[in-house]
């Protein structure tokens, strides 16, 4: 089982910086994904992987600055550094105070930038702590064994749905301690499962076994797990998330 490639994202207008940062990026075994705007990166799909973001402050429509903002409440985990040929001593405070890692004046030692990645990068964390992207053969999974409330719940599958991808199978466990409205706090997530299409659905134990819905029901982690095993899948994509008492952690034994 490997973990997976950490993505470097660069919002930069000038195409020739892009394209050489794209190289330096490369050539240090990170993946690079590069951006003329800000829009045409919040328009790409949330990424699971651990990720920094390398970002210039003067971009046509929203500016760096403004998509700091941004990120800070869309992407809390995303660590970022500025790059900009127009920066002064406020605007470099303001955006250190704000959660940047580093705040570098273009031109820019390549030494310095790749330098300054690696700490970002060291200094991602996923929003909940718990996620975790990971290959095993030619399947990648995502992982969140520990943590399963109705807000996460439904963060993650939204942010799975927008994940580039194919073949996408959703292994869900119940949630727990939802006292009174736990039965529709579950049906709720049927209904937002019901929103896209997927290879398959799988929900496990609790709450889930007591509704009427159209998709797979299991009692155990083990048992979808063992389902999984039977189907020897191939290039498929799976969110495996549930309450820690679910244990989902046991559907990987069968992968």
């Amino acid at each position: 089982m490997t973990t997976a490639k950490p993505i470097v994202f660069v919002v930069d207008d000038d195409v020739w910086l892009r394209e050489s940062l794209e190289t330096l990026i490369k050539d240090e075994g990170w993946q690079p994904e590069t951006f003329a705007s800000a829009q045409e990166f919040l328009d790409h799909p949330p990424t699971f992987s651990p990720s920094c973001l390398v970002l210039d402050i003067c971009l046509p429509g929203l500016n760096g600055l403004e998509l700091q903002k941004r990120v800070a409440v869309e992407r809390t985990d995303m660590p970022i550094i500025f790059i900009t040929g127009h920066g002064d001593i406020p605007m470099s405070v303001g955006a250190m105070k704000a959660g940047a890692v580093e705040f570098l004046t273009k031109p820019f030692n390549d030494t310095v930038l790749l330098e300054a990645i690696r700490q970002a990068l060291e200094r991602y964390t996923p929003s909940n702590s718990r996620s975790q992207l990971m290959q095993k053969g030619s399947n990648k999974i995502i992982l969140d064994a520990y943590n399963a409330n109705p807000s996460s719940m439904k963060l993650a599958i939204e942010n799975f749905a927008r994940t580039e991808g194919d073949n996408k199978i959703l292994v869900l466990g119940a949630m727990a301690e939802l006292g009174t409205e736990s039965l529709q706090e579950h049906q709720n997530i049927v209904d937002i499962i019901g929103k896209w299409s997927w290879q398959e659905v799988m929900l496990v134990g609790g709450d889930f076994t007591k509704l009427q819905h159209p998709y797979q029901q299991y009692l155990s982690a083990a048992d979808a797990g063992k389902d999984l095993q039977k189907q020897n899948l191939q290039n498929a994509f799976l969110l495996i998330k549930g309450s820690r008492s679910t244990g989902m952690e046991a559907v990987l034994n069968y992968l």
